[in-house]
């Protein structure tokens, strides 16, 4: 359950800040298609994962963490009270706790992240 609660908020927290630090970082990158082929003929690598714009922005790996840890928190809790009382029904009271404990952790893991590294997007 640490993982649901713990392990998965913070992992989330640090990677939307990535997302965020690399879109910054190449928002300004102006590369044509015709020099997007000669990189990728030097360097196969680069043609596979593209240098392109991408549609992957830092509010939508916000959006999409809150999404993932909202049902994760939901259905660890149900296997809570599984584990423990052999109902499903009985891990509904862990919710509020299991949902409170992962975003909060994701939050100040993602204000931790900003402050510590803030400088890096610049």
């Amino acid at each position: 359950m640490f993982g649901k609660a713990g392990g998965a908020p913070a992992l989330f927290g640090i990677s939307s800040y990535i997302v965020g630090v690399l879109s910054s970082q190449t928002a300004d990158l102006n590369i044509t298609p015709e020099q997007m082929a000669e990189y990728s003929a030097k360097n196969p690598i680069l043609g596979l994962i593209g240098i392109s714009e991408s549609a992957i922005t830092e509010d939508f790996v916000v959006l999409f963490s809150r999404v993932a840890l909202f049902v994760t928190c939901i259905f660890a809790s149900l296997t809570l009270g599984v584990i423990t009382n052999g109902k499903e029904t009985r891990g509904v009271k862990y919710i509020p706790i299991m949902l409170a404990v992962a975003f909060a952790l994701f939050f100040i893991v993602r204000t931790l992240v900003q402050q510590a590294f803030g400088n890096i997007s610049l």
